[in-house]
């Protein structure tokens, strides 16, 4: 007989990717500490997201589409879901009028900034298993 294991599953792999150093130091401290989660790395914008992307495992990117302005950031959004299809990325923003322009170019989900967590979470969970799943 074999002792029962249970195994607890790899943590969710998140890219933050916010211009603003206060965001991202504040996103990498609350996904650092959630069940499940860990933050891979942080970047400013989106070369360094590339290089991070290219170099290492990644489930899900958390990003505000303005990198330092809204067609960059879009544009890098776009760019990625072209090269990985199954990455989960999560538009995040301060208002609701960039939803739509990141869910056409290859955002999973959008939350706001003022959101709750939980639903920041829920977002980048839900968008990992649909990659998970095309």
């Amino acid at each position: 007989m074999h002792p029962a294991t249970s195994e607890a599953p790899d943590p969710i792999r998140v890219l933050v990717v916010d211009a603003d150093r206060r965001v991202r130091s504040s996103l990498e401290a609350l996904i650092s500490v959630a069940d499940g989660f860990t933050c891979v790395s942080c970047c400013a914008g989106p070369a360094d997201a590339f290089a991070v992307l290219e170099s290492q495992p990644v489930d899900a990117v958390l990003i505000d589409p303005r990198l330092p302005d809204v067609e960059i950031g879009l544009a890098f959004m776009e760019a990625a879901h072209g090269r990985w299809p199954h990455l989960a990325l999560v538009a995040m923003a301060g208002s609701d009028e960039l939803a739509p322009p990141a869910l056409r170019d290859g955002a999973i989900a959008f939350v706001g900034k003022s959101g709750q967590p939980e639903d920041l979470f829920a977002a980048l969970t839900r968008g990992v298993q649909r990659g998970a799943i095309v």
